[in-house]
């Protein structure tokens, strides 16, 4: 493998990354995700589309338990907008119309404006 095109390649399998051969405790793991699976079908999922639990009419899972699996970024970002989505869906569930919020300066916001 003289090929200067395949350095990557050559790299990743003759020096192994250190951290996959590093024993690390589940304590040590940063971001635990995938433990509630999510879908249409009970059988094969805690979850459904909405992150509502199946068996249970009010409970809800919005951390990142309904993640497939963690992906190669701090999924901090991608589980607030999931809890946003969820929100909104329970907001439409339970027929709210005049959710409040804060604005920047910490300021009540109705749903539709000041």
């Amino acid at each position: 493998m003289n090929d200067p095109s395949l350095c990557c390649v050559r790299e990743r399998f003759e020096f192994p990354n250190a951290y996959l051969e590093t024993d690390i405790p589940i304590a040590g793991v940063a971001h635990q995700a995938g433990t509630c699976r999510f879908g249409t079908d009970p059988k094969s999922s805690v979850l459904d589309v909405n992150c509502k639990a199946h068996e249970l009419d009010n409970l809800y899972v919005v951390d990142t338990s309904f993640f497939v699996s963690i992906g190669a970024v701090n999924p901090a970002l991608t589980a607030m907008a999931n809890a946003i989505r969820v929100a909104e869906h329970l907001a439409e569930r339970l027929n709210v119309t005049d959710v409040q919020s804060t604005d920047d300066f910490n300021q009540p916001v109705l749903a539709g404006g000041r």
